[in-house]
């Protein structure tokens, strides 16, 4: 039988590991390595060298703001994973490093007082419900890297008045923008591309297709770079 050990290193890593386990290979991954806390933040290993998010650490000190970085004890952070911060009411302000490349599903659910949110330029996926119930949003910048946009993802963002699809994404989930009434969609790409799922805006917001030449019904953008309906 394997039996769990804990190992607490000079610096504070906690080690989650097994008796008869080897040592750490050379690149500094560690297959026993699970999570570990670093800063106000914990973190999973998801691959070698690499960890995601998965919430707030002890010491977190509840001001409101989270920076998320790009590298954690000597680990590249590439994702929030799964419910990291599902119904968070403390969290202000949360700002990803451009070493974020997906958040998964849940991540930032119904976290009420969440107002400013900066996803870096890195970030190629949002999953399912990642943003639902976010109802201080009142802006959000999607980077030009972003591929894909899970179900629900911006459900019930109550104070979100205005998003650019940019035209890198090419995959969307079902009801990604429900109960947003409010909302206007200015989409990059001229029509509705073949990946985004035939109820991607059901019940959401008003979405407007980009044109260079068409006028009704499209929008482009002015000499400032804003989005301007036609």
């Amino acid at each position: 039988m394997r039996k769990s050990s804990v190992v607490l290193l000079p610096f504070g890593l906690l080690l989650l590991g097994c008796a008869n386990s080897s040592s750490s290979s050379s690149s500094g991954y560690d297959p026993n390595l699970y999570e570990f806390d670093s800063g106000s933040l914990s973190y999973n290993v998801v691959s070698e060298g690499k960890v995601g998010v998965i919430g707030f650490s002890k010491k977190w000190d509840g001001n409101g703001d989270i920076e998320i970085p790009e590298m954690a004890e000597g680990y590249s952070v590439i994702a929030v994973l799964e419910s990291a911060f599902e119904e968070s009411d403390g969290l202000k302000k949360i700002t990803l490093s451009d070493s974020i490349s997906y958040i998964e599903q849940n991540a930032f659910y119904d976290c009420v007082l969440l107002q400013e949110v900066d996803l870096g330029d890195g970030l190629s996926e949002v999953g399912d419900f990642a943003f639902a119930g976010v109802t201080l949003l009142e802006s959000i910048e999607l980077p030009s890297s972003l591929i894909s946009l899970g179900e629900g993802c911006f459900a019930n963002a109550d104070s979100l008045d205005a998003i650019i699809l940019p035209r890198s994404v090419t995959t969307i989930g079902p009801k990604a923008f429900e109960s947003d009434a409010q909302l206007t969609i200015y989409c990059e790409a001229s029509q509705v591309p073949s990946g985004w799922d035939s109820s991607w805006n059901l019940d959401g917001g008003t979405a407007y297709f980009y044109s260079e030449t068409q006028t009704d019904g499209y929008w482009h953008y002015d000499s400032s770079g804003n989005p301007v309906l036609w």
